[in-house]
């Protein structure tokens, strides 16, 4: 019905006498070409365009969100991994600690540095004691292949060591 009406003005127009070049301003819809059928691909091109926008740009923000989740996700993951192997470490760690500090040269050590280097219950001198000390350090960084060294430092205010052995060349 518009192309018809459009028709019918443009031909009503020829006859009044206006001359063949319509200006532009005056019948555009006319000075387009194609028709009715055109016009509606044209929208209907439109229309689907925004609309898969739409749905492409809605699809790219529920993936996004999906992606962040599971990111923070595995982070999460991830810390409480690191979280739970770093306490084990460390009960470990105080476990090896517990056990050296109740070897009998540690303990000769102390009562033999309380009594002038003499351990009143073994007769033995703290040096001796020093000495077992470190084969036992040498056996246990054989046996943990995560410790570098062992030490055994004195209570005085210098805090110096009294028994150090060290891994050489990972031996």
């Amino acid at each position: 019905i518009l192309l018809q009406s459009i028709h019918l003005l443009y031909h009503s127009f020829r006859i009044a006498g206006a001359s063949d070049r319509l200006p532009i301003r005056a019948f555009p819809i006319v000075l387009m070409k194609g028709g009715l059928a055109s016009r509606l691909a044209i929208f209907s091109s439109l229309v689907a365009l925004v609309a898969t926008a739409t749905v492409g740009f809605m699809v790219y923000r529920g993936a996004e969100k999906s992606l962040m989740r599971a990111a923070a996700d595995r982070v999460t993951h991830t810390d409480e991994t690191v979280r739970v192997r770093i306490w084990a470490n460390l009960e470990g760690i105080g476990n090896d600690v517990r056990f050296l500090a109740e070897t009998p040269p540690v303990q000769g050590i102390v009562r033999a540095r309380l009594r002038r280097g003499l351990d009143p219950e073994t007769a033995i001198r703290d040096d001796e004691w020093g000495e077992q000390l470190a084969e036992i350090f040498r056996a246990f960084l054989v046996s943990r292949a995560s410790y570098v060294q062992a030490r055994f430092i004195g209570t005085a205010p210098d805090g110096s060591e009294l028994v150090r052995v060290e891994r050489k060349d990972g031996d």
